[in-house]
């Protein structure tokens, strides 16, 4: 009983992964437009997890990036 399990949990793992793969090609085979969208938006998440970091260094150490007598912000950094 438990051998049929694993080979159940094999085939639809394989399954899976071919769905993946297939979906993944079919993008590819789509063309460049599909692949500069997704690349844009890997960008922008990038962007967006930099900015977290940012803000995350400022909130621990206040001196980083934002001058109290200055008011400057993070974003205004990033923008410059």
């Amino acid at each position: 009983m438990e051998l049929s399990n694993n080979i159940l949990k094999q085939q639809q793992k394989q399954r899976l992964q071919h769905h993946l793969h297939s979906n993944l090609f079919r993008t590819i085979q789509v063309g460049r437009h599909n692949w500069w969208r997704w690349r844009a938006y890997k960008m922008a998440c990038q962007l967006c997890l930099l900015r977290l970091i940012l803000i995350a260094a400022e909130v621990s150490n206040p001196q980083l990036g934002c001058d109290c007598n200055n008011s400057t912000t993070s974003e205004e950094v990033t923008r410059q």
